[in-house]
């Protein structure tokens, strides 16, 4: 269900017949005073996008296949991308806080988590995640040849919590339209 179809279902929008005011592409440009940040919010949740996919032909990786077998593989790519910008212009929208004080608190978030990653620390954020540094190391015979020189390159590892674990749940897919261009390349292309 659309958002749109979400308001114009819901008790609160009084007037069913009165059309909502949105662009070209369905975005809502604005609201009766009435229709609350809180309902719009949780209409925008239950209206979660679907990942745009494609599928790619690769050698079958199956134990027993024939090398020259071939299997389509669904590839999900990113629709877009967010920076600390925006990021920050989205969490004062729709919170008290300034742009300005939202970036200060992220910038805070990411100073005290490289200080404390550093340190040995793991950072829990709730529900949100638990950030850590892993890393191996080569094996030597005997604990005289060890040195810390025998480390690998540190990796900080994020393991999602309750919460962003619940939004892969119920994941949605939408085939990219996908063109085989076979006078230059025969490599297929995203539109």
């Amino acid at each position: 269900m659309k958002i749109l179809e979400i308001i114009s279902h819901n008790r609160h929008y009084s007037d069913i017949n009165t059309p909502i005011p949105q662009t070209a592409t369905g975005v809502i440009v604005s609201l009766p005073c009435y229709v609350t940040k809180r309902f719009l919010l949780t209409c925008l949740i239950q209206c979660k996008m679907s990942l745009k996919f494609s599928l790619v032909r690769r050698k079958d990786m199956t134990k027993g296949a024939p090398s020259d077998q071939k299997k389509f593989y669904g590839l999900t790519r990113v629709s877009n991308k967010l920076d600390l910008e925006k990021l920050c212009d989205a969490i004062a929208g729709r919170s008290t806080a300034s742009r300005g004080d939202v970036k200060l608190v992220l910038e805070g978030l990411i100073y005290e988590l490289s200080n404390k990653l550093s340190e040995g620390y793991a950072i829990s954020l709730g529900t949100f995640g638990t950030f850590r540094i892993t890393n191996g190391s080569k094996g030597v015979s005997t604990e005289e040849e060890f040195t810390s020189a025998l480390f690998n390159k540190a990796r900080i590892t994020f393991c999602a919590g309750t919460m962003l674990r619940d939004v892969v749940k119920d994941l949605k897919y939408e085939k990219m339209q996908v063109v085989t261009v076979t006078e230059e390349c025969d490599k297929e292309h995203v539109l």
